[in-house]
């Protein structure tokens, strides 16, 4: 994870601009007493389970339960396929 300082607005939407087209992924911005921060992820990093926003967590059961229908799916059209041969 990459962890970046700013100060102004200017430079916030620079660095966003540079980092997202080298492929990293704005993952957080933090505004605490310290300074302003931007958090990215490098190109092929993941962030770890617990890590991880709701919304990707989301994206990730509906991934998996996408995969299921379709292996159920293709379960089914095996066993109507063997159904219409016996017949």
């Amino acid at each position: 994870m990459i962890i970046i300082k700013y100060t102004t607005e200017e430079e916030r939407q620079q660095i966003i601009s540079d980092r997202t087209s080298q492929g990293c992924t704005l993952i957080e911005v933090q505004n605490i007493t310290e300074g302003n921060f931007l958090g990215f992820l490098e190109p092929n990093e993941t962030l770890p389970e617990n890590a991880k926003t709701e919304t990707q967590k989301l994206q990730d059961m509906i991934d998996t339960l996408i995969m299921d229908n379709l292996n159920m799916q293709a379960q089914i059209d095996t066993l109507i396929t063997s159904n219409l041969q016996e017949v």
